[in-house]
């Protein structure tokens, strides 16, 4: 389950003997090891197991920093295997490749997309009012086909927190979603010809910053990090949050990573404490 790894001796012996700690993600490099060697990986999401919880932003930002660096360094270390199914069916097949560059490119994603719609905009007005809709529309619809399909998988989990799981992309990227991108748009973003040039001013303004906000969103969470790091209290912190949204904090930390990779940072393990807030479950 995730990072908890039960292993045959037959299997430690024949990935090595040892666990690899040339990486930050050494877990994940033992997953893709044992399945080259012809074993399988099995998922057990009712594991119990001792593990991390980061109980302040600033933990769950050290932690998702080692992870999103460590993937990076997978990336690099298995660039022979991807989208080359016939070295491995499932770790070089397509699918598997699309879904994993998707999370680890996500924030260029991002920043390329706001850089896009600002061009187009500025060239074809036209071509950036539809090119936005087919942006937020099929956001719209990803967001819902995965948290639907979470709530699915685990509905414990989703009764203790669906209103997480709502907000997960943060309240004004849903908002942006229904007012500006979702059919019928409830508010234009381009001015009418016969509109005063003060509120033409104003729905330009207003335009930049929804265009700019998937790439804005992940400074913003950056921002209430380092609010919390500063002293905010928890109050003012899990508001801000709940505006920008866990999705885009985490993308703010794996746009992180790259600029440690970039950087060729300090490889330091970093864990965050256990808490021993669980239980044994009977």
């Amino acid at each position: 389950a995730g990072g908890a790894q039960l292993h045959s001796r037959e299997n430690m012996l024949a990935i090595g003997g040892r666990i690899d700690t040339t990486s930050l993600a050494e877990d994940t490099f033992t997953t893709f090891r044992t399945q080259l060697g012809g074993r399988r990986a099995v998922f057990d999401g009712n594991a119990v197991v001792w593990a991390e919880e980061p109980g302040s932003l600033t933990a769950l930002w050290k932690q998702r920093l080692r992870w999103a660096r460590g993937n990076l360094q997978l990336s690099a270390a298995y660039r022979h295997l991807w989208f080359r199914p016939r070295l491995h069916r499932g770790l070089g097949g397509f699918w598997f490749g699309l879904v994993f560059f998707s999370i680890v490119s996500m924030p260029v994603l991002m920043i390329g997309s706001s850089i896009g719609l600002l061009w187009l905009d500025a060239i074809a007005p036209d071509l950036a009012r539809n090119a936005f809709s087919g942006l937020w529309i099929t956001t719209f619809l990803v967001y819902l086909f995965v948290t639907g399909f979470s709530f699915v998988i685990d509905p414990a989990t989703a009764r203790r927190a669906w209103f997480e799981g709502f907000a997960y992309p943060g309240l004004i990227t849903l908002g942006i979603m229904v007012l500006f991108g979702l059919p019928p748009q409830w508010i234009s973003l381009w001015p009418a010809p016969q509109a005063n040039p003060e509120a033409a001013r104003m729905l330009d303004a207003l335009r930049i910053f929804v265009f700019g906000w998937t790439s804005l969103c992940m400074l913003a969470a950056w921002g209430v990090y380092r609010l919390e790091r500063a002293g905010a209290p928890d109050w003012l912190r899990d508001g801000l949050l709940l505006l920008v949204g866990y999705g885009p904090f985490n993308c703010a930390v794996s746009f992180a990573a790259m600029v440690a990779e970039f950087r060729k940072a300090e490889m330091r393990w970093d864990k965050t404490p256990k808490t021993g807030k669980g239980t044994i479950l009977k």
